[in-house]
């Protein structure tokens, strides 16, 4: 089964992580912001969580992650640009959609 979920994110703040992400970092490992897309009970899958977060480092990124029933399951390749659509299709029977996208 296929699932999918929008995630709208305010057009100043898009900017505003943008630019962070184009920009060098701090070098410190933190989150600087987290979207999460949600699905409770899903028929296969149980409960899955998707957190798109933006992270600094020594080159700040966009860091992926799935979670099913708490727990971590897998993450994508980290990318460089917050809007998009990060598909989750090799860690369940089920395929996880979100897509990122200005307000």
């Amino acid at each position: 089964m296929n699932y999918t979920q929008t995630i709208k994110v305010p057009k100043d703040k898009v900017a505003e992580l943008q630019k962070f992400l184009d920009g060098n970092g701090e070098g410190t490992m933190n989150t600087v912001a987290t979207f999460t897309a949600q699905w409770p009970n899903t028929e296969s899958s149980g409960s899955v969580e998707i957190d798109i977060k933006v992270c600094d480092g020594a080159n700040p990124f966009v860091d992926p992650v799935m979670f099913q029933e708490g727990s971590e399951v897998g993450c994508l390749e980290c990318a460089d640009e917050l809007l998009g659509e990060y598909v989750f299709s090799q860690f369940l029977k089920d395929t996880f959609t979100v897509i990122v996208e200005q307000e």
